[in-house]
């Protein structure tokens, strides 16, 4: 008989950070057919990243 554990989620955003668009909509496109329900934000560059986290948009581990 197997038994299952009650497993601890936490809720993640996933930040993409690439400066070539199909590349960015190709992965979207695939989390999406993945069904994963995560909060996706892209930056397209460093600096636009660096942008993001500091405006806190996005919170750094």
């Amino acid at each position: 008989m197997q038994i299952l554990q009650k497993q601890n989620y936490r809720e993640a955003t996933l930040f993409i950070v690439d400066d070539d668009d199909i590349d960015a909509i190709a992965l979207e496109r695939a989390l999406r057919k993945l069904r994963l329900l995560n909060t996706v934000i892209r930056a397209r560059d460093g600096r636009e990243a660096l942008e993001l986290l500091r405006a806190g948009k996005v919170s750094s581990p």
